[in-house]
């Protein structure tokens, strides 16, 4: 049985859907979102392997056009060089305002593709599909997301407060 989570923020209200086999039933959530529009799939290859084949029948009918923008597994993917490598193959490919992110992941990828929407022309739109337990909880609710530093992962404590600038 499917429930939805309203998020109350005033104009960026959002629901959660919360139920099994979501990914098989997602026409009737995303179409309403997505018609027409060119989306941005962020993944990795073991959620596209496991998984992509399931989103594509989604898709494919209605989207005006669909492309896969792979990361890397893993928190190393967090970084602003992958960052950066991603935000250039989504520009060189013609992502504008007009297009949307879909993060479909775990956590990594959730923020690495939340982060890129919210860099895209000043932010373009987001759509969360959650693929592991913690970014059901975490990365994909309440749209906070970010990439590590060469000091510290977000969040974290940096090794000195010494080296900070006055």
């Amino acid at each position: 049985m499917q429930q939805i989570v309203r998020v109350e923020l005033g104009s960026r209200s959002y629901d959660i859907v919360i139920g099994p086999d979501l990914l098989q039933d997602s026409r009737k959530q995303l179409e309403p979102i997505i018609s027409g529009k060119r989306v941005a799939v962020v993944s990795d290859s073991k959620v596209s392997e496991k998984y992509l084949d399931l989103l594509k029948t989604t898709l494919g009918p209605i989207t005006s056009r669909w492309d896969l923008y792979p990361i890397q597994e893993g928190e190393d993917a967090k970084s602003f060089s992958c960052l950066e490598d991603l935000l250039d193959r989504m520009l060189a490919d013609g992502i504008d305002r007009q297009c949307m992110v879909i993060a479909f992941g775990g956590g990594v990828v959730g923020d690495v593709a939340g982060f890129a929407a919210a860099l895209l022309m000043r932010g373009i739109e987001l759509i969360q599909i959650p693929t592991t337990l913690m970014s059901q909880v975490d990365s994909s609710v309440g749209g906070k997301n970010a990439i590590n530093t060469r000091l510290e992962k977000p969040g974290g404590e940096f090794p000195s407060a010494q080296n900070c600038p006055e």
